[in-house]
């Protein structure tokens, strides 16, 4: 049982300090209250009064208790000593990782060295293999907090790593894949593909999609390209309003590390990206239909008592699709979700604010939905859809017809930066629309695309 002062900790590897503290055999719940409190109270101090008590706590199999003692361990002062624990051989890897843990969370970069010493003993010699989450944690906090470590040390540890990846665990999946990702591992992108075409949930599919999003070398062509298709898929995962742009911000960075070869080869698959698959690519044009007349809310109001009765679903259909809709809504499982979803759009508004919203896009306009509008330095102004970026630069699409054409513009010469009043749906979608016709889509909008409607007829 340590009690000594702190200089007692000294040893070497030759004559290692065991860690077999005395324990209370107490386990109820007021025991494990009074020791979290006991390590609360050592929380911020610089003295190690308190390190009996943390080291004790450590070989707690209670996590709260654990990770309350290496709180205990995270301080300035923690410096002069961590590397002597660090050396000694705990009977108990928990206890162990955490050493580490409160190591790299504090000491200099410097310290890197030792600690991956230890890491890397400890994997050869599979003191972790219970232990193996919190092992790949701790080697992930090692590389946050100090930096990519040095090739002598990569000589051992990629493929101590590479070995154990793939893993039956999903947790062990995530840390290993982003690990061999930071450390441009070519073997990453192969076991990560192959994990993606088995993944069962979206959370999954979307990990691994964000995950490799920055891996530019090591890419086969075949790889890339089941690469792409799985980006596209992810433009129809379900989720909150900002899923849409989290794909997005992947597909930047995904275009960003394409190569010009790879770019060319794929050149019609990267024109699918952000696209529905009802809208045209760039070879192909939406028929012209004329201007009919440029309606206004006033002439268009008196008539909306006609979407109840006598309408045609095809019409209705097929005007959905001139009206260019699904570029940027999702509707009936189809579209992107650039704008709001129209699904239930008829028990969100009624029929005159409908009407208006579609004739006059500008007059209300959500935040989330907003263009950003730039100005630059040079006295140009910048205006689309915020697309992803980097520390330098941020990308713009201007239109959102061809979401794959950005416009880069670096952050230092920006002067302003603020939200566009003006809608991204252009103003006149319905003016190429007969009276009739627009009916028939206000029906089928209202009918969120049911054709046994009572709108329609039968």
């Amino acid at each position: 049982t340590y009690s000594g002062p702190a200089d007692a900790l000294e040893a070497t590897d030759s004559q290692p300090i065991l860690l077999n503290l005395d324990r209370d055999e107490d386990q109820s719940p007021r025991s494990a209250r009074v020791q979290r409190r006991k390590l609360a109270e050592q929380h911020g101090q610089t003295d190690f009064e308190g390190l009996s008590i943390a080291l004790e706590g450590l070989l707690n199999e209670d996590p709260f208790i654990q990770q309350a003692a290496r709180v205990v361990l995270e301080r300035p002062s923690f410096d002069t000593y961590w590397k002597k624990p660090l050396r000694q051989t705990y009977s108990n890897a928990t206890a162990s990782l955490h050493v580490l843990i409160a190591g790299a969370r504090t000491a200099p970069k410097a310290s890197q060295q030792p600690i991956l010493r230890r890491l890397i003993r400890m994997f050869q010699r599979t003191e972790i293999v219970d232990e193996r989450t919190l092992a790949w944690r701790t080697l992930q906090l090692v590389c946050i907090r100090m930096g990519r470590p040095t090739d002598k040390e990569l000589f051992e540890l990629v493929p101590l790593l590479d070995g154990y990846y793939p893993s039956t665990s999903w947790p062990d999946n995530q840390l290993l894949c982003e690990l061999l990702v930071y450390l441009e591992v070519p073997s990453v992108i192969g076991k990560s593909l192959a994990l993606l075409d088995v993944a069962r949930t979206q959370e999954e599919q979307l990990f691994y999609i964000y995950t490799l999003r920055n891996v530019s070398k090591g890419w086969t062509l075949d790889e890339r390209r089941r690469y792409l298709d799985w980006l596209k898929r992810a433009e129809l995962f379900t989720g909150a309003h900002y899923m849409a742009r989290f794909v997005t911000f992947i597909r930047t960075d995904v275009l960003a590390s394409l190569t010009d070869v790879e770019r060319e080869f794929f050149a019609a698959k990267i024109a699918t990206l952000g696209r529905s698959e009802s809208a045209p690519t760039a070879t192909v044009t939406v028929a012209a239909r004329p201007i009919v007349k440029q309606w206004s809310l006033d002439e268009l109001a008196p008539t909306l008592e006609g979407v109840s009765r006598g309408r045609s679903f095809e019409r209705g259909k097929s005007m959905f699709a001139a009206a260019q809709c699904s570029r940027c809504h999702r509707f009936g499982g189809e579209g992107l979700a650039v704008g709001p979803d129209l699904a239930g759009a008829a028990a969100r508004f009624n029929r005159k604010d409908l009407l208006e919203s579609l004739l006059d896009p500008s007059k209300v306009v959500e935040d989330k939905y907003r263009n950003t509008m730039i100005e630059l330095d040079d006295g140009r102004v910048v205006i689309g859809q915020l697309a992803g970026g980097s520390a330098d630069t941020l990308a713009i699409a201007p239109d959102p017809n061809e979401p794959t054409k950005l416009v880069r513009v670096a952050r230092k010469a920006i002067v302003t930066r603020k939200s566009s009043p003006v809608s991204p749906m252009p103003k006149g979608l319905l003016d190429t629309l007969s009276q009739d016709e627009i009916l028939d889509l206000l029906a089928y909008l209202e009918a969120s695309g049911n054709m046994d409607h009572q709108n329609f007829t039968k």
